[in-house]
């Protein structure tokens, strides 16, 4: 840009530092030059920087568009060209449709004073607006433009600069510490100066008398540090004493860590005393207020030691409540873990990683006394010389679940050391709601079930192979295996272990049921008459069904009809008038002919024969009588 009276104007910034109290002093050093020829230096006047675009989006209808946030796309053309030299997006709140940007905030904007430029504009990612918006001249920068060379500052005399000086004012510095023209700036002691183009960078090194209080200034930094102290020798590198009521040292930082601290030593990194409150105060409102992290396997991340006597507190941690949830001191550490937030989060998680066979977790009594072990493979050990050891208590659900995978034992063992022979020795003993006793299992394997309504014992398996409940007597082979009670607790079942059965009822014994190797056997109790077998059914359904074959002692029996004879009469006192009587040809009759009941009378019944007047042979017969 150039001025109609040819002034130019440029710009510097630079910070001083002070090498021996490292105080920092900041001047901005405006350098102005008068040219007497104006067109001497604009033929290739250009400047790095910002300018802003403002304006107002409306819809077809002169309406502004919502308030709220939206994407602003600037693109900057030279005038006729269709390719954009520099664009940038930026997020901004609308209000009536007006905007602001500042264009060059995120790059580098260089432009050309002799160049024409327009700006395009984006809205939401949507196609550029048309026309684009011309790019002209700012009342005050019309008469201002970059310098195109610094020859004009050479070849001016000391009144002119002084004569400069009085016309602009106090707003230029005419001399550094006053010194004038080409101002040299020097390190010294451990203070160097490093330039890079336009930027002179002041920085410490060494071992020297460091930096003095109070200090106060903010600087801004891409890359690296802004403050480094390092000590090759021993000793503190550093040391920050407040002799009031401040504090020594304050460090805070937006983003990432405001301090770092690393060390290759064997020393701690970072040693913090305070022989009166709190070494540390650690307060974060966002993430972690205190982490520690090492990559040495055997080395604490964190070690925290309370070299007092009794017992001195290790940690204490409190939640936002005040409540303490962990105190470890001395001879011991307090945990109270509470968490309802996370149902799929263990609340206290345990794990030891030196070996399977070592504890997870350890409780001792007043004495020492270990009464819970927990291994790190799961095997737990509870220990307890009252009289309960465990006591487990669920106001709903299940109490106890037991689940294990072993082939070879059980998923829960329960087991109680005194003699089998002592009475009241209990291994497992099952209560109801009411406190009564509905299981026992004595220490001698004794089982006892009570139930106060219902079943006692309900058994049920889906098992094709094997029964659905089994039991053994393994002392002889006469013990009984079972034996049922009624309510007046008379035998009505014994089961002994050679597998006779034998059923009692009112004092008096009667074998009705009689397994044995040689066969089985059912007996009537009561009188004579008694029904052996009874099963009473609907109509249509099978009374009884005997596989194999049949023999019933009692209302059967064997007859003949002679040769030359028709029939037979066979007297038995089983017989009824309305008896129903089966016939059957003996296998050995010499020859077989059809025979069938001619007659049946109380106390008798006659066969004859079919078909055939007389026999040449004698024709044994089988006959069973069943009696409604």
């Amino acid at each position: 840009m150039q001025f109609a009276c040819g002034l130019r104007i440029f710009v510097v910034s630079i910070t001083i530092l002070n090498p021996m109290k490292l105080r920092i002093l900041a001047a901005g050093v405006l350098l102005a030059f008068l040219s007497l020829n104006s067109t001497a230096f604009a033929q290739s006047a250009s400047a790095s920087g910002m300018f802003s675009v403002q304006g107002r989006l409306t819809n077809l209808s002169g309406a502004a568009i919502a308030d709220g946030s939206h994407r602003i796309t600037s693109s900057l053309y030279v005038k006729g060209n269709a390719t954009a030299i520099y664009t940038e997006t930026d997020t901004v709140n609308t209000l009536d449709g007006v905007f602001t940007v500042l264009l060059g905030a995120k790059g580098t904007l260089t432009l050309d004073a002799t160049t024409k430029y327009e700006v395009g504009i984006a809205l939401d990612g949507a196609a550029e607006l048309a026309p684009h918006i011309a790019l002209a001249s700012a009342p005050r920068a019309i008469t201002a433009l970059v310098a195109d060379t610094t020859q004009v500052a050479n070849s001016l005399s000391a009144s002119a600069i002084s004569g400069l000086a009085a016309t602009l004012g106090s707003n230029v510095v005419t001399s550094v510490n006053g010194q004038r023209g080409a101002v040299t700036i020097l390190g010294g002691g451990n203070l160097n100066v490093n330039s890079s183009s336009d930027t002179i960078q002041l920085s410490f090194a060494g071992s020297g008398g460091g930096l003095i209080l109070p200090y106060v200034d903010t600087a801004a930094s891409a890359i690296g540090s802004l403050f480094s102290i390092d000590n090759t020798s021993t000793g503190t590198a550093a040391t920050f004493t407040n002799t009031g009521t401040g504090n020594g040292l304050r460090v805070q930082a937006k983003s990432g860590s405001a301090i770092s601290a690393q060390s290759n030593g064997t020393a701690a990194t970072i040693d913090v005393a305070n022989t009166g409150g709190l070494a540390i105060n650690a307060l974060s409102t966002t993430a972690s207020a205190f982490s520690a992290t090492t990559n040495a396997g055997e080395i604490a991340a964190l070690m925290l030691r309370n070299s007092g006597s009794g017992s001195g507190r290790v940690l204490l941690a409190s939640n936002s409540n005040g409540a303490t949830i962990l105190d470890a001191t001395n001879i011991g550490t307090t945990i109270a873990a509470s968490d309802t937030s996370r149902a799929s989060f263990a609340v206290l998680k345990l794990q030891n990683r030196a070996a399977n066979g070592n504890n997870l977790l350890v409780g001792m009594d007043s004495l020492g006394n270990g009464v819970f072990t927990l291994s790190s493979t799961g095997a737990a050990n509870l220990k307890s010389s009252a009289a309960t050891a465990l006591n487990v208590n669920a106001a709903s659900g299940i109490a106890v679940n037991a689940t294990g995978y072993n082939p070879n034992g059980p998923a829960l063992q329960i087991m109680n050391t005194a003699l089998p022979s002592t009475p009241g020795a209990i291994i497992l003993a099952a209560r109801d709601s009411g406190g009564a006793t509905v299981m026992k299992v004595a220490a001698n394997g004794t089982t006892s079930l009570s139930s106060s309504s219902s079943m006692a014992l309900n058994v049920a398996a889906k098992n094709a192979a094997g029964a659905a409940a089994q039991m053994q007597n393994t002392s002889s082979a006469s013990a009984s295996a079972l034996i049922a009670k009624d309510s007046t607790g008379n035998t009505i079942l014994n089961a002994a272990g050679n597998g006779s059965t034998l059923a009692s009822y009112s004092g008096a014994a009667h074998v009705v049921l009689n397994v044995t190797p040689p066969g089985v056997t059912i007996t009537a109790t009561g009188t004579t008459g008694g029904t052996a077998l009874y099963d009473s059914t609907s109509s249509g359904n099978t009374a009884a069904r005997f596989a194999g074959g049949i023999q019933i002692a009692g209302p059967v029996g064997t007859g003949t009809i002679l040769t030359g004879n028709g029939s037979a009469t066979i007297s038995n006192p089983y017989v009824k008038a309305n008896s129903i009587i089966f016939l059957t040809v003996a296998s050995n009759a010499a020859s077989i002919v059809p025979i069938h009941v001619a007659s049946v009378t109380n106390g008798s019944f006659a066969v004859a024969l079919i078909g055939v007047g007389s026999l040449a042979n004698d024709l044994s017969f089988n006959y069973l009588i069943i009696n409604q």
